[in-house]
């Protein structure tokens, strides 16, 4: 892979240090142009790395075309307007989720896409994971049989031992609480390992007394456009002390020949249950899968595939259209959770 200069637009954002850190330990990247529209935040992110240096203008970079593609870690509704002017201008683009503000933002940058054949690529880590690409391959080739149903939960740490005044927790700035900022990720990788949402109902509600104007708890039932049924469950709901987690993380996923269930953080695999005939005689049993840790930064790995789509022109591993469906999904939730409704999703 050729050395890379690689424009960050703006670095004030939660997963800012992560990403900073990848772009710094990924040698294929010669430059690293940054701009912030607080030039000392922008300073104090290039300090201390040979290959950073802060710019004045990130504009010109972007229509002059002196980059080859570009970082955006801004608030949402600033990412959206952002990717759209570097994608219109044919660059590629990765940003951290859900990548826009609203749906009809990133319709936008869909369109731009389709006009320039750039990418927007958000990152959705889990797509790449060992077990993932596993668990695909399973449901793909049928040992679950006819899928029937599925869950998925990401519980974490409540708004009381964060930072309730963060951009993460305003409505105008986030577009939406914990379903927008974590839950994206699971109804990503449902849509990934199952296929599109047709249906959504939901409640969704603000259970903490923090003065925030997002949800910190949800539950949401899908309908895949083959059928399946399902769950997603996430909340800021735990206060961790000793022997209590911080979070609680599963997919299961049901069909008529048998079961996946994986806790992602528990370090000991899936578990699977079938009576696919190509598994006779192991109804269940426990599946570790090698997962190297990384520690070259927030979602290394993603990061480098990214890279290398952006260097062979082809599509990243996750693209606008993964982020609209997205957001499509979490909108159409909170649509049902205020209407009291199922919501249909075109397909």
């Amino acid at each position: 892979m050729s050395s890379l200069t690689i424009g960050v637009w703006g670095v004030d954002h939660p997963h800012g240090g992560g990403h900073l850190h990848t772009l710094r330990n990924t040698p294929d990247i010669d430059r690293l142009l940054i701009w912030d529209a607080d030039p000392d935040k922008a300073r104090v992110a290039a300090d201390g790395n040979p290959k950073a240096e802060v710019v004045d203008d990130i504009d010109s970079l972007i229509e002059q075309r002196g980059l080859d593609a570009v970082v955006v870690l801004l608030p949402n509704r600033d990412a959206g307007p952002a990717t759209l002017k570097a994608v219109r201008a044919g660059l590629y683009v990765y940003g951290d989720k859900p990548g826009a503000r609203t749906s009809d933002q990133m319709r936008l940058i869909v369109q731009a896409a389709q006009a320039t054949g750039a990418y927007f690529c958000p990152c959705y880590p889990w797509r790449v994971d060992p077990i993932v690409r596993e668990i695909k391959g399973l449901i793909d080739t049928g040992v679950l049989g006819d899928l029937w149903s599925f869950e998925a939960k990401w519980l974490t740490s409540q708004v009381a031992l964060r930072d309730a005044s963060n951009w993460l927790f305003h409505d105008d700035v986030a577009g939406g609480g914990i379903l927008a900022w974590l839950g994206c990720h699971w109804i990503d990788l449902l849509v990934y390992l199952l296929g599109p949402v047709a249906q959504v109902a939901a409640k969704v509600s603000t259970r903490c007394r923090e003065d925030i104007d997002v949800e910190d708890t949800a539950s949401v039932i899908l309908q895949t456009a083959s059928g399946a049924i399902g769950t997603v469950r996430a909340g800021y709901t735990h206060k961790p002390f000793e022997g209590y987690d911080d979070s609680d993380l599963c997919l299961s996923f049901e069909g008529h020949l048998g079961s996946i269930y994986w806790p992602p953080h528990a370090d000991k695999g899936y578990r699977l249950r079938t009576g696919h005939p190509d598994y006779a005689g192991v109804s269940s049993r426990w599946v570790q899968l090698q997962r190297v840790k990384d520690d070259q930064g927030y979602s290394h790995a993603f990061f480098q595939a990214f890279l290398r789509a952006v260097t062979q022109g082809v599509a990243p591993p996750a693209t606008q259209q993964d982020a609209l469906r997205v957001m499509q999904v979490y909108e159409a939730a909170y649509a049902s959770s205020l209407g009291g409704q199922h919501i249909t999703i075109e397909a």
